[in-house]
């Protein structure tokens, strides 16, 4: 983060999202995501880490790779049917 950036809130990360500096080989746990103030007033959302047991960092700013390990999709073969019917021009799709 630069002087002129702010922290505007912090909320916990996740679980499951992790970050890495070495495609995905080794993993450590995103400790807590961050809405951020940029000095042009856009807003950012950026992850924070702890990195060698001393500080948090902004892991966003850094280039860490942001990997999702949590479950949170459907199990292969497993559809939205009725999405499915108007995406191929089913019955529902009005097309």
């Amino acid at each position: 983060m630069y002087d002129n950036e702010k922290i505007l809130q912090i909320m916990p990360a996740p679980e499951g999202l992790r970050y890495s500096y070495d495609e995905g080989k080794t993993t450590e746990q995103v400790s807590f995501l961050a809405l951020v103030e940029l000095s042009d007033g856009k807003r950012d959302v950026r992850a924070f880490g702890v990195e060698n047991c001393e500080y948090f960092t902004d892991l966003t700013a850094n280039g860490a790779a942001l990997l999702d390990t949590s479950s949170c999709c459907p199990p292969k073969g497993r559809t939205n049917r009725k999405h499915d019917k108007r995406r191929s021009g089913g019955p529902d799709s009005g097309r």
